[in-house]
């Protein structure tokens, strides 16, 4: 499906309302970046003024460790993303407080 450079920009403007993001936002980046939804949710952050934290691939465990180091309040995922993070056995062990919005 072949997108409209309007259609990527209306998309991350709705996509930085939504979410809240601002300056201060932190955001999470995992999924491949040949995905819209990976393009989105870093063109997300770069509207808004806030951080960007790429992972090069999916560990559940690396990831919470990111969000809890590197205070992600902000993350797009794909639902199977979600579902492996809420498994990780200890999951309380992590402080993800900064959290303020998840979106699959």
């Amino acid at each position: 499906v072949l997108f409209k450079h309007r259609q990527v920009i209306a998309l991350t403007r709705l996509n930085a309302r939504e979410s809240g993001s601002s300056p201060q936002s932190v955001g999470l980046v995992v999924m491949p970046m040949f995905h819209l939804a990976a393009r989105t949710a870093l063109l997300t952050q770069m509207l808004s003024g806030g951080m960007a934290v790429l992972h090069r691939q999916f560990d559940a465990e690396q990831l919470l460790r990111s969000v809890e180091t590197d205070r992600i309040s902000v993350a797009h995922v794909v639902p199977t993303i979600l579902y492996d993070l809420l498994r990780v056995p200890d999951l309380d062990r992590y402080d993800l407080s900064s959290l303020q919005w998840i979106s699959c």
